[in-house]
């Protein structure tokens, strides 16, 4: 299992499964069940402190971002980032 070394900045439940991003670079994904839990897969973000993140409303992907001027799009079922410059920069 990996750790954050940073504070963690975004939380969300699906189902049964535990989103976790901190500033730390790392977007963590957990199975859960009863008292336990289980890492599914752990993404690193090389350029980017993550300071926020959401599933999208169809759970297939997951925006990313933080203080750059773009975000990233995370696709679960592919397992890849697209990064999407936006011109201005983020909160």
């Amino acid at each position: 299992m990996s750790k954050c070394s940073g504070k963690v900045s975004a939380l969300e439940f699906r189902r049964d499964v535990l989103m976790i991003a901190s500033t730390d670079r790392r977007l963590a994904f957990y199975k859960t069940s009863g008292d336990s839990y289980d890492e599914l897969t752990s993404v690193l973000f090389k350029d980017m402190p993550i300071q926020c993140a959401r599933l999208s409303i169809e759970g297939n992907e997951i925006i990313v971002s933080g203080k750059k001027p773009y975000y990233y799009r995370y696709d679960i079922e592919a397992e890849k980032g697209t990064r999407v410059n936006i011109g201005i920069w983020g909160r």
